[in-house]
């Protein structure tokens, strides 16, 4: 996926630096053209999807992309907006609520991004872990704002809504991934669809928070769409996503390293997403339908997409 995912564990900070060394996997080499840009990632990546082969989705511990409920990590760079370049912040933070999406129990993710300090994007992102060791992408909800004021959430797709499919987000042995490219995601109602590939293995890194070793360099792509350019995200073992680099294709380079990591109680971060999740003005200020999640009582009840007057109901229910 082309936004800023989590993955995580808890880890100290501090330390400032940029290395690395060129060891290559070989799998960087670019991907056959397509007559149908993106075509054979597609069908090679729904050939892989089984909702039956998620027996326990939510335990998430890809080597590269483990989800620690609680866990939260902290990106910090620059980026080009229309007012110029900005300090850019990235909040994400792994709930412990879980989601039910297309027959598979997902994790959701909580992601905050700020310019300047100012509210850009509120997301709620769904990841599970199938038997195999592959981390999907089974749907997001991307709250957009303008100037920190709430704009909508037009890109919000979910696997099995609208003929939206899931996408890999981590293969479970990325130094041998196959297929060598596969989607993030397929959501046609939206004009979602993101490619990726490893790039390198055995890379080396340094960010704010720590230096690393034995990196995964996975490159991310829009296909058909070379004016968009690649990203270039680098995972540490047993950490997740702990910089993103923009090749050269732009003026300047937008980038992001890893400066912080916090742990929370699950209780206080379930309490947040759900106090969230019920009170955006999306879920309460519209007159469509909405996508919401919850726990506890009741909440077998929230699934997908439902009539945003159903909320109400669905509370008083559970009282």
């Amino acid at each position: 996926m082309r936004r800023l995912v989590p993955c995580l564990a808890a880890l100290s900070a501090i330390v400032l630096a940029a290395c690395g060394h060129t060891t290559s996997s070989g799998a960087g080499a670019p991907p056959s053209a397509d007559a149908t840009p993106g075509a054979t990632a597609h069908a090679a990546t729904q050939n892989l999807f089984d909702a039956r082969s998620f027996s326990n989705g939510t335990k998430v511990d890809n080597k590269y992309y483990p989800l620690v409920p609680g866990a939260q990590l902290v990106l910090e760079g620059e980026a080009t907006r229309a007012a110029g370049r900005q300090p850019h912040r990235l909040v994400l933070t792994v709930t412990d609520l879980t989601k039910v999406i297309d027959g598979v129990t997902t994790r959701v993710i909580w992601d905050v991004d700020t310019n300047d300090g100012v509210l850009a994007e509120a997301e709620l992102a769904f990841h599970a872990q199938d038997d195999h060791g592959n981390v999907w992408n089974l749907g997001e909800y991307p709250e957009e704002y303008d100037g920190g004021t709430f704009k909508g959430a037009p890109s919000t797709w979910l696997t099995g809504f609208r003929k939206a499919e899931a996408g890999i987000i981590m293969p479970a042995d990325p130094a041998r991934a196959e297929p060598p490219s596969y989607l993030q995601g397929f959501a046609p109602a939206v004009d979602f669809i993101d490619e990726a590939q490893t790039s390198k293995t055995a890379q080396a890194t340094c960010v704010p928070a720590k230096c690393y070793d034995d990196v995964l360099v996975v490159d991310e792509w829009i296909p058909g769409n070379p004016s968009d350019g690649h990203q270039l995200k680098f995972y540490a073992p047993g950490v997740g996503n702990v910089r993103v680099d923009v090749p050269s294709l732009f003026p300047v380079q937008p980038s992001f390293r890893f400066s912080a990591a916090h742990e929370w109680s699950n209780g206080i971060v379930a309490k947040v997403i759900v106090g969230r999740a019920f009170q955006t003005p999306s879920a309460l200020n519209t007159s469509e339908d909405v996508m919401a999640i919850g726990r506890g009582l009741g909440s077998e009840k929230i699934r997908g997409f439902i009539d945003n007057t159903e909320i109400f109901t669905i509370l008083k229910d559970a009282l």
